[in-house]
């Protein structure tokens, strides 16, 4: 049995500067695409209910994938590359966006997407309450909100 303050993310020194601009990214991205998502969708062609599914695959395979992965994490499944490998996959999935049509390979793609992206931050988030000093994460977390 583990305890709270076993670590079990990669441990090691944070550099402050790289996930202070995380942060920023992370919700610049989200700031900008979500308003710019349903005019961007209607654009390409889709009526209100496609519109709907791709909004709802974003916001369903965080709320399913991401606690799983969580889950797995918290019990020894931390694995080399997680994170990378996520963000790839999400970055991927974006930038093929414009190559898809239907309605169904839209939700598809966001589904990709809302896994790669929702599961991004807790594990960051995770990292980082374990390595800085209660006083550090407001100052990094900060950049969140600029």
């Amino acid at each position: 049995m583990t305890s709270f303050t076993t670590p079990r993310y990669p441990t090691g020194h944070l550099p402050s500067k790289r996930v202070a601009a995380f942060y920023g990214v992370y919700f610049a991205v989200l700031g900008v695409v979500l308003p710019m998502l349903g005019p961007w969708l209607e654009r390409r062609g889709l009526d209100p209910v496609g519109i709907g599914l791709v909004t709802a695959a974003f916001s369903l395979a965080k709320l399913v994938y991401t606690p799983w992965v969580a889950h797995r994490v918290d019990h020894g499944g931390w694995r080399p590359g997680l994170l990378t490998v996520h963000l790839i996959l999400a970055a991927g999935a974006a930038a093929a966006l414009p190559a898809f049509d239907s309605t169904a390979a839209l939700v598809i793609a966001f589904l990709i997407i809302g896994a790669g992206h929702g599961t991004v931050l807790p594990l960051v988030e995770a990292m980082v309450l374990e390595r800085v000093a209660d006083h550090g994460y407001g100052r990094l977390r900060l950049w969140g909100s600029v």
